[in-house]
């Protein structure tokens, strides 16, 4: 069976992705940047994860090469609007 890659696991859409497809009896890879609640979620999922930025062109294109499907659910961050 293939595994999915989950980009912003830890955010309220990408878990709730990762557990819809665990339940599904799918298997998953977790990606996020929160040192903390990514290990916590996988083992909760009993799923493998990486935890990096996307930014990252080298840990980004190893990544790519390893599953057959992916879903990127990233949060908003920073500023939305440019306020003058």
């Amino acid at each position: 069976m293939s595994k999915t890659v989950i980009f912003g696991a830890t955010g309220y859409i990408g878990q709730a992705v990762a557990r819809q497809l665990v339940a599904e009896g799918r298997s998953v890879h977790l990606v996020g940047r929160d040192r903390l609640a990514l290990p916590e979620l996988a083992a909760e999922l009993r799923a493998s994860h990486s935890i990096f930025e996307l930014e990252d062109p080298t840990q980004f294109h190893k990544l790519l090469m390893r599953p057959a499907q992916m879903a990127h659910w990233p949060g908003l961050f920073g500023l939305l609007a440019v306020s003058y």
